[in-house]
């Protein structure tokens, strides 16, 4: 069953990865769960077709796509509030306002997690398909081979074999 509300908003984790403050050289996976506000399509194309349009407008010297101004303006249209984000001490949850809304904009990685997580939770796409993020072997499927063969789209049978060499 469906819900049809005017303007929904649904908790949705927000990861992205960056450097270690504690570890030298080290990549630790953030999170912060948003409240997105379900948009319709056509506000989708106004908010993102509106930040590529200032960045190709005479203004765009002003306001470009990723630059922080434009992405506060995406930020407000998609995210109502936040939660889990921590002060320094790590013991105080810091509000969804100013001035940790820009710091957060200014963090590398989390305008494009913010985007992404965005379009999976308006598309609906639970996590990456299995296997996606995993390199090729040379000449072999990107998964584990001991997984069973997936079946081919069209026609639904089982998808042949490769020999090492491809064929």
């Amino acid at each position: 069953m469906f819900v049809l509300k005017r303007e929904a908003a649904v908790w949705w984790p927000v990861v992205w990865h960056g450097a270690s403050s504690e570890e030298p050289g080290a990549i630790v996976e953030n999170r912060l769960d948003v409240k997105f506000r379900r948009r319709e399509r056509s506000d989708l194309k106004r908010i993102f077709g509106g930040a590529y349009e200032a960045a190709s407008s005479s203004k765009g010297l002003d306001l470009q796509f990723g630059d922080p101004a434009t992405d506060r303006l995406i930020f407000d249209e998609l995210v109502s509030s936040w939660r889990g984000l921590l002060d320094e001490d790590g013991r105080n949850e810091l509000p969804c306002a100013d001035p940790y809304i820009g710091q957060m904009i200014e963090l590398p990685g989390f305008m494009a997690a913010l985007s992404l997580a965005y379009m999976k939770f308006a598309g609906g796409i639970e996590e990456t398909r299995r296997g996606n993020l995993k390199g090729s072997p040379a000449g072999g499927p990107a998964t584990e081979p001991t997984e069973a063969a997936e079946t081919t789209r069209q026609t639904g049978t089982t998808a042949p074999e490769r020999s090492p060499n491809g064929t």
